[in-house]
């Protein structure tokens, strides 16, 4: 399961094992009239997937954050998280978090519609997806964990090396069709989202952990240290297991 440092900052015995994916792999997507950040005053943003709390209200925060505006500049929208593209194509909402899988299909709907920040280079040091478990079940199964990653380590090496192979798994998993498969692919290749090897390092941990704190995500006495929430030493035995560290093109995570 995917596990945060928030949980184990109020108190879960969870950790994480294995950066399936650092870096953050959406786009913010914004309407057509929508140039800079600061243009968000007063529109309406998606909190799809959960309303307060949720990915893309956090996301949408950020984002007001880098053009000088806080939260209460603009209109938080809830929805389900299935509805976040075709808001926007329909002019529901003004901003959203998608996948680039996402983004292509909405442009073919919505020519207009466009990115105006990918969020992992609005925040690079961000911790987006780390695979761990119960404290517990991690400590009483350790060999199992090892094996388990460093299959999905040589799955997430294979996406990047094997787009024949990989690409009709994809489609019939998400659902999508063969150009946006590709094209999300192509994407998220190009940009490092999938990590090759540990895919955590202290430093990402650390960012994040500092960054929650600091949004108020984590009470400051309670905040954890990088030990706490990952387990380096696992994610690297597992790297171990899959043969070593593998740089792909300029991925090295």
């Amino acid at each position: 399961m995917s596990v945060s440092d928030i949980a184990v900052g109020i108190g879960v015995k969870v950790k994480q094992i294995w950066g399936l994916a650092p870096r953050m792999p959406q786009a913010y997507v914004v309407a057509p009239d929508i140039k800079t950040a600061a243009d968000l005053k007063g529109k309406r943003l998606s909190a799809a997937g959960g309303g307060v709390g949720s990915f893309n209200w956090i996301m949408g925060r950020e984002v007001l954050k880098s053009g000088g505006l806080t939260p209460e500049d603009a209109n938080f929208l809830s929805a389900a998280t299935a509805a976040r593209m075709m808001g926007l194509v329909a002019n529901q909402i003004d901003g959203v978090a998608l996948h680039p899988e996402d983004l292509f299909q909405g442009q073919q709907k919505n020519p207009g519609i466009h990115v105006l920040v990918q969020l992992a280079d609005m925040m690079p040091n961000y911790m987006f997806n780390a695979y761990g478990g119960s404290a517990e079940w991690i400590a009483r199964e350790r060999p199992l964990m090892i094996d388990t990653i460093a299959a999905m380590i040589e799955a997430n090496r294979t996406i990047y090396r094997d787009e024949a192979k990989v690409v009709p798994i994809i489609m019939a998993a998400t659902g999508k069709p063969e150009d946006a498969v590709k094209f999300a692919r192509n994407e998220l290749i190009k940009r490092c989202i999938w990590s090759v090897n540990e895919g955590l390092t202290p430093e990402r941990t650390q960012w994040t952990i500092d960054n929650d704190v600091a949004n108020g995500f984590i009470e400051p006495a309670k905040k954890p240290t990088v030990e706490q929430v990952a387990d380096l030493k696992l994610a690297s035995e597992a790297v171990e297991k899959a043969g070593g560290r593998v740089t792909i093109g300029n991925c090295k995570e």
